[in-house]
């Protein structure tokens, strides 16, 4: 990496200041011995300059000593300086004097160690940095994946559910219509009321678990699980209306050339109810990696299982009953009362359903977003570790 060195100067001017002053020392000393030299008697004075000439060599070697040792201190200063303006942390002074010279070149030793420490740790704090930061980039990229796939499942899911609720609910017209059809033999069925009281109680108390289900259900709206005790629904009520229906074609056939209409109709409701099986089938299979605590509504479903079968049982007495006054207009009330509301009953979990799957693509596509924020925070915090270490890195430590 390139440096921009500091500019060199032409000369070192203290260490010359030094050899001034040691000049000037010398010819203040030889100006002061000349005299005295002088003053000796003529014969002593070839002796007198002798020493005078030793004590001026000793002087100036002493003086030259002192300069030479001054300009290597101060150049080991300079060269310290200058290594640390270079961004070079490993240079050190080595001073052997205790004046103020001394101190400053310790004051430099100690700055630079206490330095290069400092970038030592930055070094290492921006690796960690730059670590952390690619884990959480990659955990954010495998879970924006991830909810990508369960997004593309639960839009799969929802058109499946839609195209099930336009057909449950030109079934449940169908059923009306049957329904109104056989009211208007209600007068031949009047000996069969109480049975049929009976029926009809069992089945408002199957309503109510099934509320009470429902109520349930909603009260998992966080949990996955909720999907698939719905879709347990649907397939029970598909179930029990396949059974209904293949019960109401048996009866259409008794009945001869006047059920043959009503046949027609269990047909149809027998092919709803296998469409319906089918369509449980594949959204269990989209929905199974998705299950969870769901052991309360499995009660609550046992508990609609059981009255259902109480009920199926009560309606098969009150058929038996109400066969001596009128079997195929009784029958016909019956079927098509319990198909009108298993039709409903679909219908009721399958629009549930289909606003539990849009919830959860809302909350799958706000979690999408802040996964992506938190993608874009680690990258630029990475970002930050490389330059850091960049930074460091252009220093000798």
């Amino acid at each position: 990496m390139a440096t921009h060195s500091p500019p060199t100067p032409a000369k070192s001017w203290l260490p010359m200041s030094l050899a001034g002053r040691a000049w000037l020392a010398f010819a203040l000393l030889l100006l002061a011995t000349v005299p005295l030299v002088l003053a000796v008697e003529p014969a002593k004075q070839l002796s007198a300059w002798s020493l005078a000439a030793l004590g001026w060599l000793a002087a100036l070697i002493a003086g030259m000593v002192m300069v030479r040792i001054a300009h290597q201190d101060w150049q080991s200063l300079r060269n310290a300086l200058t290594a640390l303006a270079e961004r070079n942390l490993s240079q050190r002074v080595h001073l052997y004097r205790t004046d103020t010279v001394g101190a400053v070149g310790d004051w430099l030793n100690l700055s630079t160690r206490r330095l290069a420490d400092i970038f030592v740790d930055l070094q290492r704090a921006g690796a960690e940095l730059r670590h952390a930061a690619g884990e959480v980039s990659h955990a954010a990229g495998r879970l924006s994946h991830s909810m990508d796939q369960q997004r593309d499942l639960t839009l799969s899911s929802t058109a499946t559910l839609e195209q099930l609720s336009a057909s449950l609910d030109n079934m449940s017209v169908q059923m009306q219509d049957t329904a109104a059809s056989a009211s208007a033999s209600h007068q031949a069925a009047s000996e069969g009321e109480r049975e049929v009281s009976e029926v009809a109680a069992a089945m408002a108390d199957l309503a109510a678990e099934t509320r009470a289900l429902r109520l349930t259900l909603d009260g998992l709206h966080q949990r996955s699980g909720e999907i698939t005790q719905v879709v347990e629904l649907i397939r029970e009520v598909a179930v029990q209306t396949n059974l209904l229906a293949l019960n109401a074609s048996i009866e259409a056939a008794r009945a001869g050339e006047s059920g043959r209409g009503f046949a027609v109709v269990a047909d149809e409701v027998r092919n709803l109810a296998q469409r319906t099986q089918v369509a449980t089938e594949d959204i269990t299979q989209v929905v199974a990696a998705i299950g969870a605590d769901v052991g309360h509504a499995v009660a609550r479903i046992e508990i609609c299982q059981d009255k259902a079968e109480h009920s199926s049982a009560q309606a098969s007495a009150a058929a038996q009953r109400l066969a001596g006054i009128c079997a195929v207009t009784a029958d016909t009330r019956a079927l098509a009362g319990q198909m009108a509301l298993a039709i409903d009953e679909q219908r009721d979990a399958s629009h549930a359903l289909t606003r539990n799957v849009e919830a959860r693509d809302v909350l799958a596509q706000e979690n999408a977003r802040h996964v992506h924020e938190t993608a874009d925070v680690s990258r630029y915090l990475e970002q930050l570790a490389i330059k850091l270490e960049k930074l460091v890195g252009a220093h000798t430590l």
